[in-house]
């Protein structure tokens, strides 16, 4: 069986990533010094790396997890993708806010180092977050679940043991 991440995104193309994101990737986090310079060779590149697959009829298309990482606007080929943030004081809800975007930060090398660009999509969910946390856990541990292979996970905030 296939996994989900690896499934192609109907419409998509390489035009849908972000370059400057695919490039930081490759050259600072695998280490990667050469970067494809024609679509050609980053066609070859994502489909290597599983960021694009190969179709018969026509040029690559980018996978769920390609997209999701890279993409300009991942949402506009895959409907669900995004994080919808809500806030509920007592059981009234106080914000609501869909984020959507590439969960890879976009950074820009500079001679002093990298500077970051743009937030990625979890950096963003944290900024929006933020203002209506109130406490912090001191500390989480995981504890077995009741069936194999299930962990949960508690809090410990002011004594209080949450599941």
């Amino acid at each position: 069986m296939k996994r989900a991440e690896l499934l192609p995104v109907s419409g998509s193309g390489l035009c849908d990533l972000s370059r400057a994101r695919l490039v930081d990737y490759l050259t600072t986090i695998i280490d990667d010094r050469e970067v494809p310079e024609t679509d050609e060779e980053w066609n070859e590149r994502l489909c290597a790396l599983g960021f694009m697959v190969e179709r018969e009829d026509g040029p690559p298309a980018c996978t769920i997890a390609g997209l999701i990482l890279f993409g300009y606007r991942p949402r506009l080929l895959l409907r669900h993708a995004g994080i919808r943030w809500m806030c509920f004081e007592g059981e009234e809800k106080t914000y609501d806010q869909v984020l959507e975007g590439p969960l890879v930060d976009l950074w820009q090398v500079l001679s002093g180092g990298r500077e970051l660009v743009e937030k990625g999509l979890i950096k963003r969910l944290a900024d929006a977050m933020r203002p209506f946390v109130s406490e912090e856990a001191k500390w989480m541990s995981p504890c077995a679940g009741n069936d194999a292979g299930t962990i949960r996970w508690r809090r410990y905030a002011k004594g209080l043991s949450m599941r």
